[in-house]
């Protein structure tokens, strides 16, 4: 692993409630390390069957990773992507399946 790219782990919690009532999001952000890796053709198509547009695969430590359902890649633009799968590669490295995050039916 060459851990050429530094991705944010996001994790989505709440802090209480607005004076509405609504539940009001709070979000930490843990950068780790990542290796970026392609999306081959199956999964591509298979997933778009399923109504999902993988964006990016990553690579990262087993150990970092706690169930977090959304990244931020890169870490500059602060673009988020939800996490559509998760795939471990043994005991010590798991890969994220992103895909863009839905903002008014775009991506």
């Amino acid at each position: 692993m060459l851990n050429r790219d530094i991705i944010e782990l996001v994790d989505v919690g709440t802090t209480g409630t607005n004076e509405l009532g609504d539940p009001v999001a709070a979000r930490t952000f843990l950068q780790v390390f990542a290796d970026k890796l392609a999306i081959n053709e199956r999964e591509f198509y298979q997933s778009n069957a399923q109504g999902l547009s993988p964006e990016f695969k990553f690579k990262i430590r087993y150990v970092e990773y706690s169930g977090q359902r959304q990244i931020r890649y890169p870490v500059t633009t602060g673009k988020l992507y939800d996490v559509i799968r998760t795939y471990s590669k043994g005991d010590e490295f798991i890969e994220l399946t992103c895909m863009g995050v839905l903002v008014n039916g775009n991506a």
